[in-house]
């Protein structure tokens, strides 16, 4: 993923960024892969809130803001996404 997007940032210039990752999260170089796509609109869906903090941190200090988020599954249990909008667009 990290090499794809290295490569396509470039070239690809997306309206939207849907990312749905392992619990383990997307990590420092993908998320720095994503916010060189300068999309506008990210999405992330997330089972895990540790992964999903640690990654929307990177988001928000690029430039992102947190634009909604949501619970899927109404219950105690976390599973849910949130869209960040670039405040540089």
């Amino acid at each position: 993923m990290e090499n794809y997007l290295k490569n396509k940032a470039k070239k690809l210039r997306p309206d939207l960024v849907v990312v749905d990752p392992p619990r383990s999260g997307l990590g420092e170089k993908v998320v720095d892969g994503l916010i060189n796509l300068h999309a506008p609109c990210i999405t992330y869906v997330s089972c895990d809130p540790a992964t999903l903090a640690r990654d929307l941190k990177q988001l928000l200090a690029a430039g992102y803001s947190l634009e909604q988020a949501s619970n899927f599954t109404g219950d105690r249990n976390i599973a849910g996404g949130l869209t960040s909008r670039s405040r540089k667009m």
